[in-house]
């Protein structure tokens, strides 16, 4: 589901735009900032023994378990989490493993949050260059596109949405 409705749509750029259209739009979004930007949950794994440091996707709303070696940790005696940033610290030993530490937790920005206005915005301006210029998926396709070619003109409605190496500046 896209990040406007169509109805929102019409409150952004003038025009009530299709959900298909939306949809092509978020895809374009997601491909340029490689970041689903409402709330979503996680699941990560890593594998324990030297490294203590891992980051998951941020901003962290909760966490519903982290689980080492079998044990489930509690947060402050046995990790610490920055929720902006993702940087989950584990503080007690675990076993050289693969895979042997998982994170389950939810992540994603509030519909308040101005990251996620950016991207709505974002996605309407591009669904209604989309609307003007149909033969462009046509020609191109839309699930192979590629902002720093030939389709570079698209990039500057993506100049205010963050890119997911910048979200600790968030």
């Amino acid at each position: 589901m896209s990040y406007c409705t169509p109805e929102e749509s019409k409150e952004i750029v003038g025009v009530q735009l299709s959900q298909i259209i939306l949809d092509i739009a978020q895809s374009i979004i997601h491909q340029w900032t490689e970041y689903r930007w409402e709330a979503t949950d996680g699941l990560d794994y890593f594998s324990g023994g030297k490294e203590r440091i891992f980051y998951i996707n941020s901003p962290v709303r909760s966490i519903t378990s982290i689980v080492a070696d079998g044990n489930a940790l509690t947060v402050d005696d046995d990790y610490e989490l920055w929720s902006q940033t993702g940087k989950l610290k584990i503080l007690v030993a675990t076993e050289f493993g693969n895979e042997n530490i998982v994170a389950t937790y939810s992540y994603g920005f509030t519909t308040s949050h101005y990251a996620f206005k950016a991207v709505r915005g974002a996605e309407a301006q591009i669904g209604l260059f989309i609307k003007k210029n149909p033969s462009m998926g046509k020609t191109m396709g839309w699930n192979n596109f590629n902002l720093l070619f030939q389709d570079a003109h698209i990039a500057q409605f993506l100049s205010f949405v963050p890119q997911k190496f910048s979200f600790q500046a968030l």
